[in-house]
């Protein structure tokens, strides 16, 4: 489920990205959809360390004005437990891009600009709570659609209880459909749900070989 920020905070980053000056990374360019995981690398996105994790969206568009966040090619710092990061993509296909904001963090907070000055805000997450997840919980990523030439722009949030950023970690973006392809349709066809009733039969016949045995 999708959550929209307040509307004072709405302004205050419409009003607040009028004026910033930073340059964006490149945009990264979705050219093809057809793959599950496409990486976004490194050249196209920025970080900033938050160092007592209290950093907030608001205070985080000031700092990227302030060219505080930089490319993790000039070093990073390892002992903090939390990152933001930003970047843009942008559908170049002539047909409408079904891709999901992908976590692989204990916890992500996705804060996405759209294209008609709308903000959108998303929690993720293999250790956030399974009522506060959005868009697709069990496979942790976020679902968006993009219409040809449409741009987004993500500021990401993530937070692990191990300081530094895990081994396997990258930014990426996923096919929606192949993700709820591998994470809901192949689990229910290697674990079929049993019908009420199935289940009550295998219980009757459990009980019945208890008592023969």
């Amino acid at each position: 489920m999708k959550k929209t920020a307040a509307p004072f905070l709405f302004l205050f980053l419409v009003s607040f990205f009028a004026k910033a000056q930073h340059t964006m990374p490149p945009v990264y360019e979705i050219k093809s959809d057809s793959a599950y995981w496409n990486e976004i690398d490194s050249k196209h996105w920025q970080v900033l360390e938050d160092k007592e994790g209290t950093i907030t969206v608001a205070r985080v568009t000031q700092l990227f004005a302030g060219d505080k966040f930089h490319f993790i090619s000039t070093g990073i710092d390892t002992t903090v437990n939390t990152y933001w990061f930003v970047y843009k993509i942008k559908n170049v296909l002539n047909r409408e891009s079904h891709v999901s904001l992908n976590s692989m963090c204990e916890k992500d907070d996705f804060y996405v600009k759209h294209q008609n000055g709308t903000w959108q805000h998303f929690s993720s997450g293999y250790k956030q709570s399974w009522s506060k997840k959005d868009g697709l919980k069990k496979a942790d990523c976020i679902p968006q659609i993009l219409q040809p030439g449409e741009e987004l722009i993500v500021f990401q949030r993530t937070h692990n209880k191990k300081a530094g950023l895990p081994p396997y970690f990258q930014i990426a973006i996923v096919n929606t459909e192949q993700a709820l392809l591998n994470t809901y349709v192949s689990t229910l066809d290697t674990n079929p749900v049993l019908f009420p009733v199935e289940m009550m039969m295998e219980v009757f016949y459990g009980g019945m070989l208890m008592i023969v045995f």
